[in-house]
């Protein structure tokens, strides 16, 4: 397990003892993010489209 070790604004950084548990932490966060129901006001948005990007096939949207 990690833990927090500091906060700036809405960022936080989290340390690890293991690398691969930093890893595995990584993935399961965006793996959520991508399953999370979305408002469609955010999906549906122009703006936050030409801001964040999303691919052609819907699979992904968001910044990189």
């Amino acid at each position: 397990r990690g833990y927090e070790v500091k906060t700036e604004g809405d960022a936080f950084m989290i340390s690890f003892q293991h690398a691969a548990q930093g890893l595995g932490f990584a993935m399961d966060v965006q793996a959520r993010l991508h399953e999370a129901r979305w408002p469609d006001f955010l999906l549906g948005s122009q703006e936050v489209a030409d801001l964040a990007g999303t691919s052609a096939d819907g699979a992904w949207r968001g910044l990189r």
